[in-house]
């Protein structure tokens, strides 16, 4: 298999609910048209702020349907799969391969914290098992486990295997990690640590900020890429109080939703518990730290 690099601005898509708690189709057409309309590289639906942890199997079949119909082959899908069984992950990826889909997003097995040949041997045999591409996750917080830079170098020798969505501030890993693959992506997954994660040798990032800014994070990494430097700071430190305030004030993606509703991507900011709704305190702080960012979204 050739491998295709994933780069650029790469949104983890919201699942918007209605007030009854099913999944909103027709507020999913709204922020799909928004990113196709704008300048998204790419989708993700079922990661982490797509609330892949709140939804059945079925819902998961019918939130990718759904996204296949709306998109129209305008913007490449990659579906997230979050396991902490080997054999489930590939049971799922197999249901799911035969639709169009650009590649998969499979995070570390969670709760259980293998070592890192128990991680290895998870991802190669996910990989001998299915035929479309996979991408690795890295999040030591969540998950519990740390995907080291000598298991990802060797990860990236697996011809299926075309990247990694790396969640540390771990700088030199970065470097390392680019310095010893070939044509392998490299994806920041904190919007707060965009502009040093692309200098220090990123393909992109796959952002929870692009929900509504998808615009400013496509010019950004652009910026960043022709190397204009400066007016990459002025934006990257416009954006970074209301990058930090996605994750700070309530769990991913609370905030999200409330501001994607608050613009009218969305019908409802519905989440399903254990998440909860902002308090109307968090919302004013909240509200008052979007404004200052002066989204495209908004105009």
């Amino acid at each position: 298999m050739n491998k295709v690099k994933v780069n650029g601005n790469i949104v983890a898509l919201i699942t918007p609910m209605d007030k009854s708690g099913k999944i909103d189709k027709f507020s999913l057409k709204n922020l799909i048209d928004y990113h196709c309309n704008n300048k998204t590289n790419a989708l993700l639906i079922t990661g982490t702020t797509g609330e892949f942890f709140t939804l059945d199997h079925e819902e998961r079949k019918q939130l990718l349907l759904w996204t296949l119909k709306f998109n129209k082959g305008r913007l490449p899908i990659i579906v997230g799969i979050g396991s902490s069984s080997t054999q489930k992950a590939i049971k799922i990826m197999k249901h799911f391969q035969h639709y169009d889909i650009s590649s998969y997003l499979s995070i570390t097995p969670y709760y259980i914290c293998p070592n890192q040949q128990g991680i290895y041997q998870h991802f190669k045999t996910i990989s001998e098992h299915i035929n479309v591409p996979q991408l690795i996750y890295n999040n030591p917080k969540r998950s519990g486990c740390d995907i080291l830079p000598k298991t990802v170098i060797k990860l990236s020798k697996i011809s299926n295997i075309i990247g990694i969505k790396e969640t540390t501030y771990d700088i030199n890993r970065i470097k390392l990690i680019k310095n010893m693959t070939s044509n392998f992506s490299i994806l920041n997954g904190n919007d707060d640590n965009i502009l040093p994660f692309m200098l220090s040798g990123g393909s992109g990032v796959i952002s929870v900020l692009s929900n509504i800014a998808t615009n400013e994070v496509s010019l950004l990494i652009k910026l960043i890429i022709n190397k204009e430097y400066q007016k990459a700071k002025i934006i990257f430190n416009n954006l970074l109080p209301l990058c930090k305030m996605l994750t700070s004030i309530a769990p991913n993606p609370v905030p999200i939703k409330w501001i994607c509703k608050e613009v009218g991507l969305i019908s409802s900011d519905n989440t399903r518990l254990p998440l909860t709704k902002l308090t109307n305190n968090k919302k004013n702080i909240l509200r008052n730290v979007v404004l200052k960012a002066n989204l495209d979204v908004f105009k």
